[in-house]
């Protein structure tokens, strides 16, 4: 499970940085877009930070499409 946690975190992470540069980008982003880029951003920093288990990364990104 622990690989299922490095995998998905490394996704949670790409997809942050993706969704924040294109944001960044297009300046007319939609309210979603720009609300699904702070989901992903603020849970990669979250789970970088607080040593939580990797696996949480996944209902992160279930919550960012959402």
């Amino acid at each position: 499970m622990d690989t299922v946690g490095n995998i998905g975190f490394a996704v949670l992470l790409v997809l942050a940085v993706i969704w924040t540069l294109g944001v960044r980008v297009k300046l007319d982003a939609g309210v979603h877009v720009i609300l699904g880029a702070l989901v992903f951003l603020a849970g990669a920093i979250a789970i970088g930070i607080s040593g939580a288990n990797r696996l949480h990364s996944l209902w992160v990104l279930a919550a960012g499409f959402g």
